[in-house]
């Protein structure tokens, strides 16, 4: 007794090799009618199935509580046979950054360095702090800082939407108020596939 088909695809991250998926993104399957009529989550390889399906148009759509997406939805048609989302239909474009601070003080920043030849999808404010920064910047990561932020007053910091890859972390101080050393004066961190805590 035919019941229908199945429609699979797969979420990919940004950077990160073909072959490397997105583990626990949920995904929901919307029938023409923008009703969910079905919700699953992606396994250790990024993939997911929905089956069986009757023909007919559908949406899916990939979500996630604190990762960011440049792709978040795809349509699809099933008429006969298995349907299969191409590839990079769903995209985790980048993940978070989280640190802190020991013995915080009032007015220290962070600036964020992406690697040289890094490619990135990550958006920032043009919140960057006033006058010129004068920092000294390993060779293997770019002259300008990708991103600012500050520090809250419990001294934890977070950058959003980096893509996978190596980035570095330089504190800020505005220097015209008061004069701190801060150790150390830089640190490297790695995004791989999830958000980060330093």
């Amino acid at each position: 007794m035919f019941r229908g088909f199945g429609i699979t695809g797969k979420v990919n991250v940004f950077n990160n090799p073909s072959s490397v998926g997105a583990k626990g993104v949920t995904i929901k399957l919307f029938n023409d009618k923008q009703t969910v009529i079905s919700t699953t989550q992606t396994d250790e390889s990024g993939t997911f199935t929905f089956s069986p399906i009757i023909p007919g148009s559908y949406v899916v759509e990939a979500s996630h509580a604190t990762w960011h997406f440049t792709k978040t939805e795809h349509s699809v048609t099933v008429t006969t046979g298995n349907t299969k989302l191409p590839e990079n239909s769903l995209l985790v474009s980048g993940f978070n950054l989280y640190g802190s601070i020991s013995q915080p003080a009032i007015n220290i920043g962070l600036l964020i360095y992406n690697r040289k030849g890094q490619n990135t999808f990550h958006k920032c404010s043009d919140k960057f702090p006033k006058g010129e920064i004068m920092q000294t910047i390993s060779r293997d990561y770019d002259n300008q800082p990708l991103c600012f932020t500050n520090a809250d007053n419990n001294g934890d910091y977070s950058f959003q939407n980096l893509a996978t890859g190596r980035y570095l972390i330089m504190p800020f101080v505005d220097k015209s108020s008061v004069e701190f050393n801060i150790s150390p004066s830089s640190i490297e961190a790695e995004i791989k596939a999830d958000n980060e805590k330093l």
